[in-house]
C-alpha cells in the first residue's frame, strides 16, 4: 500500500490554498495550510512532513526566506517552489539553497501537481538512500583501517609472546637445574612438578593468544568480505572449544 505523504503547503491567497487542498486531499494526500512564511516555519518546528510546497510571495516572511532558515536548521525535507513569471531568478535561488524543484505558479495545472509532488519525494528518498550508503562505506573502510592496525598489532604481540613464554619456560628449568643436587628428592620432585604445572600454564597462555589471533583473523576475513557471519561463528567457537579443552586437560594433570 502507498505511503500517505503528509504535504506542507504555505499560500497567502485563501482562493488558490483551498482550491490546492481539496483537490491534493481527494488525491489520497495529508495537507496541512499555511497563509504565511512565518505560519510555515511554526509549522515546520513542531511537525514533519514528506515535501513542503512554498509560494515565493508571503507576508511576514518570503518563501525564500524560508527555504533559507530550513538550510540554516539543516531540515532535509524536500521543498517545491511556487515563483511567478519571469521569476527565474528565485527559482535559480530557490535550489541552490536545496529546493528539489520550482513551479510557475501562473502556468500551474492542479493535476499535474501530485506528479511533481510524487517525483519530489522519490528524489528525495534516492538521494537519502544514496547518502546512506556512502555513509555506511565511509564508516565501514574507517572500521577496516582501524581492525587492520588492529590486526597487525596483534599478529606481532602475540608472536612476540609466544617467543617470550617458550624461552621463559626454559630459562626456568635451566635455572633450577644447578640447584637441584643440594635439594632433597622429596624438594626435587615439587619442583619439577611446579616446573611441569607451569609449562602447562604457559601452553594454555600460548594458546588462548592464538585463539585470540584466529578470532583475529576471522573478523578480519568478514570485514574484507571472504567469509560470511556463519564461517566467523564456527572459527570462533572451534578457537573457544579447543582453549577450554586445553585449560581442563592442564587443570586435570
Amino acid at each position: 500500500m502507498p505511503k500517505t505523504l503528509s504535504i506542507l503547503f504555505a499560500e497567502d491567497e485563501p482562493s488558490f490554498r483551498l482550491a490546492v487542498f481539496t483537490f491534493l486531499s481527494s488525491q489520497g494526500f495529508q495537507i496541512e495550510l499555511c497563509e504565511s512564511g512565518k505560519a510555515a516555519v511554526e509549522a515546520l518546528s513542531r511537525s514533519q512532513f514528506d515535501v513542503v510546497v512554498l509560494d515565493y510571495r508571503m507576508p511576514e516572511m518570503s518563501g525564500l526566506n524560508v527555504l533559507q532558515w530550513m538550510y540554516e536548521q539543516k531540515f532535509e525535507t524536500p521543498v517545491i517552489m511556487l515563483t511567478g513569471a519571469g521569476s527565474e531568478t528565485i527559482a535559480v535561488e530557490a535550489l541552490k539553497l536545496g529546493a528539489y524543484d520550482y513551479i510557475l505558479k501562473d502556468h500551474l495545472e492542479l493535476h499535474h501537481l501530485p506528479i511533481v509532488i510524487n517525483g519530489v519525494y522519490e528524489r528525495y528518498l534516492f538521494r537519502k538512500g544514496k547518502k546512506l550508503r556512502e555513509e555506511f562505506d565511509r564508516h565501514r573502510e574507517s572500521d577496516r583501517t582501524t581492525f587492520d592496525l588492529f590486526h597487525s598489532t596483534l599478529s606481532s604481540l602475540s608472536h612476540i609472546l609466544n617467543n617470550s613464554l617458550s624461552l621463559l619456560a626454559l630459562s626456568l628449568e635451566e635455572d633450577f637445574k644447578p640447584l637441584l643436587p643440594s635439594i632433597s628428592q622429596e624438594g626435587q620432585r615439587h619442583l619439577q612438578s611446579a616446573i611441569a604445572e607451569m609449562r602447562q600454564q604457559f601452553d594454555v597462555l600460548s594458546s588462548g593468544i592464538d585463539s585470540l589471533l584466529t578470532l583475529s583473523h576471522a573478523i578480519h576475513e568478514k570485514l574484507i568480505g571472504t567469509k560470511n557471519y556463519e564461517e566467523v561463528q564456527q572459527d570462533v567457537s572451534r578457537s573457544m572449544s579447543k582453549l577450554i579443552e586445553e585449560h581442563r586437560n592442564a587443570m586435570d594433570s
